[in-house]
């Protein structure tokens, strides 16, 4: 009985990695698209999203 749970669970986590590893391919996939495409500006839009976090943290550091 235990080693068919255990069989079980390596199959999950087998599924569960594939899943990852699909998730990450097509984020890569879509990156780079939207680099060939020069729809956007992706490095001034990330770089204005982490200025915007870092703004806010030292604003909240200035009001403590």
């Amino acid at each position: 009985m235990l080693k068919k749970i255990r069989e079980l669970i390596k199959k999950g986590l087998q599924k569960g990695q594939g899943v990852v590893e699909y998730a990450l391919m097509l984020g890569f996939v879509a990156i780079i698209a939207d680099y060939l495409i020069g729809g956007s500006n992706l490095i001034g839009s990330v770089k204005g999203a982490i200025d915007d976090v870092k703004g806010q943290i030292d604003s909240s550091r200035l009001n403590d």
